[in-house]
């Protein structure tokens, strides 16, 4: 009886292709994983494709400014907003997206800085959710942007 025992395991991966999506090279996988009766498909989160819009995103909306406390909020907005509607658009299926967005100052000087610890948690499926987190740094900001796909 030990399909029971695998029943919940990932073993094989059906197809892969390759599109692209606003001008990103997006590879998708459908994975099937046994149950007792018969087959059912899992799309799981395809959390490279996910940090590739991430990293794309956070570098275009940073690169070229420095830290201004005043645009901050509307900088972390953009890039949550941004995150959210390209992660929805090059993932397959359909997945509830959490997007959050943190940067901090960086001053000048190692015991300047302000220090950033971020946590997070979430009860989910393992097959198919996932989460993504970026690291941004430049001279004067720090950004941790994190998103999570749960599986609709």
């Amino acid at each position: 009886n030990n399909n029971n025992n695998k029943s919940n395991e990932i073993v094989e991966v059906k197809a892969k292709e390759t599109k692209i999506i606003d001008n990103f090279a997006i590879q998708t996988s459908t994975v099937c994983r046994p149950l007792v009766s018969q087959a059912a498909q899992v799309i799981a989160l395809n959390v490279d494709n996910v940090q590739r819009v991430m990293n794309h995103i956070i570098y275009f909306k940073l690169s070229n400014r420095a830290y201004d406390p005043l645009l901050i909020r509307q900088w972390c907005k953009e890039i949550t907003d941004e995150c959210t509607k390209m992660i929805s658009k090059v993932l397959r299926e359909k997945f509830k997206i959490v997007v959050l967005c943190c940067v901090g100052e960086r001053k000048k000087g190692g015991n300047g800085g302000v220090g950033m610890k971020i946590g997070s948690g979430c009860f989910w499926d393992k097959r198919t959710d996932g989460a993504v987190t970026v690291r941004w740094d430049s001279k004067t900001m720090h950004a941790i942007v994190t998103a999570w796909g749960l599986k609709s």
